[in-house]
């Protein structure tokens, strides 16, 4: 009975360390948290694409090649350059 026992704990600690790490994800989030990279790696990827499609509308990226030509900020700053008065 207790070597039954005695694996069981030495199966559980094996299943504990072979498991992703936690501070690998919290790097991968730190740096790459917009894609979701930290959620692929612990292999939840449903929440992972759900993630990247709400940071995507989220932050306006719709089309991400013309995400800085639809930034209203841009179109304030063209304005007023437009509007200043030009040095000669």
């Amino acid at each position: 009975m207790a070597s039954t026992i005695q694996e069981k704990i030495l199966i559980e600690q094996r299943i504990a360390h072979e498991g992703p790490s936690m501070l690998r994800a919290l790097i991968l989030w730190f740096f790459f948290g917009f894609f979701s990279d930290h959620r692929f790696y612990l292999g939840r990827v449903g929440g992972a694409i759900l993630q990247i499609v709400l940071n995507c509308f989220l932050t306006g990226l719709k089309r991400p090649s013309c995400a800085a030509l639809d930034d209203p900020a841009w179109d304030l700053a063209r304005d007023r350059n437009a509007m200043s008065p030009q040095r000669p």
